[in-house]
């Protein structure tokens, strides 16, 4: 990790999170349209994965290599954003931490 990846992870970041469907991506929108210049959204890893082909499947093993694919993604976009707008708060569509309602199995074991 450089000194430029380690000071944007420690700025103040918002994640929205809830289930499919809930309306995140739309709250995003209106934070960002009314807070402007103040924030810099992140957009959700996922839905950037799922869209441009990373396949889906229910067994474990896909939905693990999955949900580690769409947390590395999601770091590095928060990286760049960061890095791109460091003076802006991240306002995440979505967090890494969301991925553990999606993890296989027993997520202690992990």
């Amino acid at each position: 990790m450089t000194i430029q990846q380690s000071a944007s992870r420690s700025r103040c970041r918002v994640a929205v999170t809830g289930g499919p469907g809930a309306g995140k991506t739309t709250a995003v929108d209106l934070f960002r349209r009314e807070l402007g210049d103040v924030v810099v959204v992140v957009p959700e890893a996922a839905t950037i994965l799922f869209t441009g082909g990373f396949p889906r499947d229910g067994s474990p093993d896909v939905r693990r290599a999955a949900q580690t694919a769409i947390f590395h993604v999601q770091r590095n976009l928060e990286d760049v954003q960061g890095i791109t707008y460091p003076s802006r708060v991240l306002l995440c569509d979505r967090g890494t931490v969301d991925g553990a309602a999606y993890w296989p199995g027993d997520r202690a074991a992990t």
